[in-house]
């Protein structure tokens, strides 16, 4: 399966929320799965599962609220995306956010 869009939500129904979306405007399919599903994503993870016991979820959350906060004033630079994606991934599968339709990861996938 390839990955077609992909959209992070962080308070997404909260005016201090986030949400950003990854799509084929600026991304092909393979672009997106190597991104979002490939080595990149499970090294963040390993490395974010043996920082927990230091103070990465309250990092992950600060870092999600400054992001939040650029977003409202421009465009945000692809690393931030990036690393807001990452971050909400992490915090969603690992229980530290809820996943419904306000926060979490959101792939359109293909075949």
């Amino acid at each position: 399966m390839r990955i077609v869009s992909a959209s992070f939500f962080w308070r997404n129904d909260q005016p201090d929320g986030l949400g950003v979306t990854f799509g084929p405007e600026g991304f092909s399919p393979e672009e997106l799965t190597i991104m979002f599903s490939g080595e990149t994503v499970r090294r963040y993870f390993a490395d974010s599962d043996k920082a927990l016991g230091s103070s990465v979820v309250d990092d992950y959350l600060k870092q999600l609220q400054g992001i939040a906060i650029a977003a409202k004033v421009r465009p945000l630079p692809m690393h931030l995306a990036v690393m807001a994606a990452l971050n909400i991934m992490w915090l969603a599968e690992r229980g530290f956010i809820p996943n419904d339709e306000f926060n979490g990861p959101m792939f359109v996938k293909t075949k």
